[in-house]
This record gives structure tokens, sequence and C-alpha cells, in this order.
């Protein structure tokens, strides 16, 4: 399967198409964009923003059964980027809470350096 990306979307196209969305047309690297209400596409970028403590035997709330509890993200202070995100071509949204459901539209929006120029829903 492969992977998508996010989009936060303040973009108008509707009341099930406004948050958090879905897409697998940008890098496929479960990036975080944002799609301002002017029609603008934002990258955000978290990296460096959180530092990773993994926790030994003998720290509060080790579990030798399952390790991967042991790793915990502190935020470190440090801020993210938002950068313009240039796209040229086609990106169809998908809302994270309807994936399961075939009796809804797919919003396609037609981007130009970046900037919605057209959209069907």
């Amino acid at each position: 399967m492969p992977c998508f990306d996010y989009i936060h979307n303040t973009f108008e196209l509707g009341a099930e198409f406004r948050g958090m969305c879905e897409t697998y047309d940008l890098g496929g690297l479960y990036s975080t964009y944002w799609l301002d209400p002017a029609g603008r596409l934002w990258h955000i970028d978290t990296t460096g923003t959180t530092t990773t403590y993994i926790k030994t035997e003998g720290d509060p709330g080790y579990s030798a059964k399952q390790p991967w509890k042991n790793l915990e993200h502190l935020r470190n202070g440090h801020h993210g980027k938002v950068t313009p995100a240039c796209v040229n071509g086609y990106v169809e949204l998908f809302p994270p809470h309807r994936l399961d459901e075939c009796n809804w539209s797919i919003p396609r929006l037609h981007f130009v350096d970046g900037v919605v120029t057209d959209h069907k829903v």
C-alpha cells in the first residue's frame, strides 16, 4: 500500500473536507502540508522539534515486554519551518474519517506554482 501525506485543509471545499485530509499525490512520505483559505499550499517541517528519550531499566514506565513503549518524544523548544510548496499538477484529497465509505466525491485540485487554480468536488 502506498504511503500518503497529510493536508490540513482550510480552503473551502465543503464541511466534509475541513481539517486533516490525506493525499497520495505529493511526496508519499507522511509529510504534513497546510492548504490556506486562499488556496496556497505550505509544507510544514517539524524536523528537530523533539528529542527522543529511550527509557532504560529502572526508569518510571520502563517495559521489558513492550520495548516500543520505552521511546518518549520530548519537545525541545525548537520551532519547525513553514515554507511554500511549489506543486504543479493535480492532487486528490481524502478525508481520513471516511476512507471506508465509497459513496462520496473526491475533490481534485489543480495546482500551479503551489496555488489552487481550479478544483472539482
